[in-house]
């Protein structure tokens, strides 16, 4: 898989507990890989850090085969996965961490085909409603 990292601007710092965001982090990252090498051969990941307004915006981007719509709308539940050997546990970890931090770990459109995660978290304290 060839990684790719994009700044926007200066990277915004936030009050975060490193260890739990370098997690998440590389949680999104991993499963992205494995999406891509299950294709075949190697893939494209893209990791963009950004501020947009009050919010550091950091999201992780996959050109592999993507998910269906109804798996999708599932994916941070606990105990769903797309493994065959998958517990079904770290999406549902990771929003849980991003929320105790104010923040919001969504999927977007992907850019790339594939699959985009989005993290949110507040530059002043404030907090980020989390999705409905």
């Amino acid at each position: 898989v060839e990684p790719t990292v994009r700044t926007q601007g200066r990277t915004p710092a936030v009050m975060a507990d490193g260890v739990q965001l370098q997690q998440v982090i590389i949680n999104l990252c991993k499963n992205s890989c494995e999406a891509c090498l299950t294709r075949g051969g190697g893939g494209q990941l893209e990791l963009t850090l950004a501020r947009e307004d009050n919010l550091a915006v950091i999201e992780v981007h996959d050109d592999g085969p993507g998910l269906e719509p109804t798996v999708a709308a599932r994916m941070f539940e606990p105990y769903v996965s797309t493994k065959r050997d998958g517990m079904g546990l770290g999406l549902a970890i990771c929003r849980s961490i991003i929320e105790s931090h104010g923040g919001r770990l969504t999927l977007v459109p992907a850019r790339m085909g594939g699959v985009s995660f989005r993290i949110e978290l507040p530059l002043d304290g404030t907090m980020v409603r989390p999705p409905l």
